[in-house]
């Protein structure tokens, strides 16, 4: 696994600032350097999957975006989530709470997985699909140059797993105000998960917005960014040359399947 460090992160960049002395025109020739930077604990050349609802995926693939929802959200799921963005602050005597404007997507580096299906597809009737692409190929898709202060607001990365008592420790030392100042604490913790969910492989974007809402969708080009669209293994053939004929209308032009995971397999047992 590529190590994160922070201080080789902030030596790249004052490298790249110098050599751009200012002028924001050189950024493009420096995209991969920020894309480097910003990959937390992740090797850009992975691949990497995503399960959606059908009913969002036909609606992202249709308008070419990539919806990111609030990571305020994810709570819902696993109340350590946020659990810094989600604490109460106190500082010189006084309390607040931080303002929290981070989008997130989740993926994962498992290419097939009982657990993750069945998180998503609840029952048979109930459709869902999984996309196949490149970590790098993602992350540029989503990396805007044009945006003021990318370098601080675009980042993908592998979550890491801890114990329950080592998340809360987190919270227990003192924090220097200066430490606040980039948000990069407020990004670390999001690639932070408790070990229960170490089967999800999990990788996530995340992006610095300053969308109030719920999500924040990104344009993308969806025969550019996915390799393979792989349909629930779930549903059956009928249901399966229809959802697939549906995609095709949108546009796509990439391969698509159904999973095998649950195909019957067709051994034969040799007796002399």
């Amino acid at each position: 696994m590529r190590q994160f460090c922070k201080e080789i992160r902030e030596k790249k960049m004052a490298q790249i600032y110098s050599r751009a002395n200012g002028d924001s025109s050189i950024d493009m020739e420096h995209l991969n350097d920020y894309l480097d930077i910003n990959a937390i604990n992740l090797d850009l050349s992975e691949t990497v999957y995503r399960i959606f609802d059908w009913k969002y995926f036909i609606e992202d693939l249709t308008d070419k975006k990539l919806t990111l929802t609030n990571t305020l959200n994810w709570i819902n799921r696993d109340p350590f989530e946020n659990f810094i963005i989600n604490s109460k602050v106190s500082y010189k005597g006084k309390e607040g709470i931080i303002d929290n404007s981070y989008f997130g997507s989740c993926w994962t580096l498992i290419s097939d997985c009982d657990g993750l299906w069945r998180n998503f597809s609840s029952n048979k009737r109930k459709c869902v699909v999984k996309v196949r692409t490149n970590a790098k190929k993602l992350f540029s898709s989503i990396y805007n140059l044009n945006d003021f202060n990318h370098d601080a607001k675009y980042f993908i990365g592998k979550v890491k797993y801890l114990k329950g008592n080592s998340v809360s420790n987190i919270l227990k030392r003192e924090y220097n105000i200066k430490e606040l100042d980039d948000g990069f604490l407020f990004v670390e913790q999001l690639y932070i998960k408790r070990k229960q969910f170490n089967y999800e492989h999990e990788v996530r974007i995340i992006v610095k917005g300053d969308n109030k809402d719920n999500v924040l969708k990104i344009p993308i080009d969806p025969n550019s960014l996915f390799d393979e669209i792989i349909l629930d293994p779930f549903i059956s053939a009928s249901n399966f040359a229809w959802k697939k004929k549906e995609i095709e209308r949108t546009g796509y032009t990439g391969p698509i399947v159904r999973s095998d995971l649950y195909s019957k397999p067709n051994f034969i047992l040799k007796i002399k």
